[in-house]
């Protein structure tokens, strides 16, 4: 990046967000965080802590929350597992299946998760930041590709499996007008904002979520969702109200 483009995005996003970035990529941060209050979320009215890595600099971005919800879903369960996208592995050793058409690394099927077939059922799918890639940074737009996988992945679970995906909101905002329609159609979503100017995070509603740009005040999201499928189960409802829906469908 040249100091042309430097000198915009200071003037666009403002000094804080270069501070804020660049003292939080110091290493040392993750013992900070992990001696400030408070240390732990709320998640379904359970306590759980944040988790703080220096892989990816957790202690910045919503992974500091992802990673502990969604690890606790892989913990209790017993039977076969897929992960779509490799992110967990980075940090625990995991012996489930992984598909990531990018990366290598043990363990990991380099295929795309459209293409991908399994013989077997898995009682739970989990993907953490990664589905709102699928169509939208490939190379090539395929607007529709993200409904395609989501019933591809829905197709290879068990009777009562679950799939658990959690998604920023913004990043890629055909994906957020697809759950807000039902076409991706969780049983329960769960929202977090990002709060106090830093790394901690909250439960919100759907529409607070909405009000977090992506990207501006901070490094990556403001706000991302937590978004549950049980098989058989009916889908959530987001409680939208009909302005706040009107104003998001302007921004695609």
């Amino acid at each position: 990046m040249g100091i042309g483009q430097t000198l915009v995005r200071l003037r666009r996003k403002g000094v804080y967000y270069y501070l804020y970035f660049g003292w939080q990529w110091l290493p040392f941060q993750k013992y900070l965080h992990g001696r400030r209050r408070p240390s732990e979320f709320l998640f379904r009215g359970k306590r759980i802590r944040y988790f703080y890595a220096i892989y990816n600099r957790t202690w910045m971005n919503e992974r500091a929350v992802e990673i502990p919800i969604v690890r606790e879903f892989v913990e209790q369960e017993r039977g076969e597992i897929l992960e779509v996208g490799n992110v967990l592995s980075h940090y625990f050793p995991m012996n489930h299946d992984i598909v990531d058409k990018y990366e290598i690394g043990k363990n990991v099927i380099n295929e795309d998760i459209e293409e991908y077939a399994s013989s077997r059922k898995y009682a739970l799918i989990v993907s953490i930041s990664t589905l709102e890639h699928v169509g939208f940074d490939e190379g090539i737009m395929d607007d529709d590709k993200i409904v395609r996988v989501f019933e591809h992945l829905k197709s290879m679970l068990t009777p009562t499996g679950k799939i658990i995906a959690s998604l920023p909101i913004g990043y890629n905002p055909r994906v957020t007008r697809l759950i807000m329609d039902k076409t991706l159609a969780f049983s329960e979503v769960y929202c977090f904002k990002r709060v106090a100017r830093g790394s901690l995070w909250r439960e919100a509603t759907f529409d607070e979520a909405l009000d977090m740009p992506y990207g501006q005040s901070h490094p990556g999201t403001g706000a991302f969702l937590i978004g549950i499928y049980n098989a058989g189960r009916i889908p959530a409802s987001t409680n939208l109200e009909v302005d706040r829906e009107n104003r998001w469908s302007n921004r695609l």
